[in-house]
């Protein structure tokens, strides 16, 4: 596990504990992944259509495939298929640093863990 991820799950484990996801709004109840407010107005319907006719953004598509390949180099069938997964990996994870104008995945990596450990070593209440 990486550094912010034990970060990450420490301070969730800890608020858990602490019961301060006990008495949130809509506990149990499924996500209404239809709710829009948070997109600006004169957008809402451009995404609408969009997500009606099944477009699917590209930087979703490459993580989804950037995290099936990550499952296959884990446990992979022979040497030759973890090569090749592991090839293919390299290529996609570039392809996403490049559209997010990176020059290189460890620039993206590098600047995204950045900020993540920043963000998550900066102890700030929950709930407040």
């Amino acid at each position: 596990m990486l550094d912010f991820e034990k970060i990450a799950e420490l301070r969730i484990l800890e608020a858990i504990g602490r019961g301060e996801f006990d008495d949130l709004p809509g506990k149990g109840r499924p996500l209404d992944l239809d709710d829009d407010t948070l997109i600006p107005a004169d957008m809402r319907l451009a995404f609408r259509i969009l997500k009606n006719a099944g477009y699917v953004p590209e930087e979703v598509t490459l993580r989804c495939q950037i995290s099936d390949l990550q499952s296959v180099t884990m446990d992979p069938p022979d040497e030759s298929e973890k090569r090749r997964s592991l090839k293919r990996l390299d290529f996609l994870r570039a392809e996403l640093a490049a559209k997010r104008g990176h020059e290189s995945v460890s620039d993206m990596n590098m600047e995204y863990r950045r900020k993540l450990v920043h963000k998550m070593s900066t102890k700030i209440p929950l709930g407040n």
